[in-house]
């Protein structure tokens, strides 16, 4: 088998753009070879992304914009004496040499690869994410929205690639619905650290009345539900509040604060109870 080619049937169609060139792939035989001085190599493809790692649900036909300089999460397909290949889509599989491997890669598995122009200017894969990576921000603003890539789960929550430039992490106890090594999902710039170091929100920072008023009111609809009281408060674990309101325990307990404010609830031990 030579260098990163694999018999592929394509089931869908893959468009790739080089520069103002755009070529549809529909034939197992087609191959690029960028020039090094190309940057705008992008591979558009459909899949479905597996976390391997926490046993969770698919990220079923998540659809995925691969870009030489950006960071993906993609099926290593192949191990050999070489090195590791990633589907990216193409008859021609990414290649991942040994040395850009963190650990050593296995077929079917997933990882986070980063893409970029190796010396010849053929796309290559790394998974020495820190490589590419900065711990700290040079560009961003506190409150600004931000693409993320959850890359791995640490004691204090999940490291996310920021823009494919930054790190960045996500705290457990601030999470109000499951996340996923891999998922891809919008977020905030909540602060960022005397060290330059950076913390995300999946909410927008900042609080607003006018931003917790419906939630206020479904609160106050459920009290009416439920004879006066909510088996919810300020210390429900934040699944239990996605649950029922579909929003973060963070405002949540805004909402709750502006109810008791107006002296419109009591707060409980096990819930809260309307004072009317």
């Amino acid at each position: 088998m030579g260098y990163g080619y694999r018999p592929v049937i394509f089931l869908t169609t893959s468009v790739v753009s080089i520069g103002s060139n755009t070529m549809v792939v529909s034939s197992p035989y087609a191959t690029i070879s960028p020039s090094p001085t190309e940057s705008a190599l992008t591979l558009t493809q459909v899949h479905t992304i597996k976390d391997n790692a926490i046993n969770d649900n698919d990220l079923e036909n998540e659809r995925t914009e691969v870009t030489v300089g950006e960071v993906a999460w993609l099926k290593i397909c192949e191990v050999n004496h070489l090195g590791a290949f990633a589907d990216w889509g193409l008859s021609k599989d990414l290649f991942i040499p040994f040395g850009e491997q963190q650990h050593p890669l296995r077929a079917g598995a997933y990882a986070v690869v980063k893409v970029y122009l190796d010396n010849q200017g053929r796309p290559t894969g790394s998974t020495r994410i820190d490589r590419w990576i900065e711990d700290t921000a040079t560009t961003l603003t506190v409150g600004e929205e931000v693409e993320l890539l959850i890359a791995e789960q640490t004691e204090l929550g999940f490291k996310a690639v920021i823009n494919h430039q930054f790190w960045g992490l996500l705290y457990s106890n601030e999470l109000y619905r499951r996340i996923r090594r891999g998922q891809k999902t919008v977020g905030f710039v909540q602060r960022i650290r005397d060290d330059g170091k950076i913390d995300l929100s999946l909410n927008r920072p900042g609080f607003s009345e006018s931003k917790i008023q419906p939630i206020i009111e479904a609160i106050e609809n459920k009290l009416r539900e439920n004879e006066g009281f909510l088996a919810l408060n300020d210390k429900s674990p934040p699944p239990a509040i996605y649950a029922e309101f579909g929003v973060s325990k963070k405002i949540f307990k805004q909402a709750v604060g502006v109810l008791y404010k107006a002296r419109k609830i009591t707060i409980e031990p096990g819930g809260i109870r309307s004072a009317n």
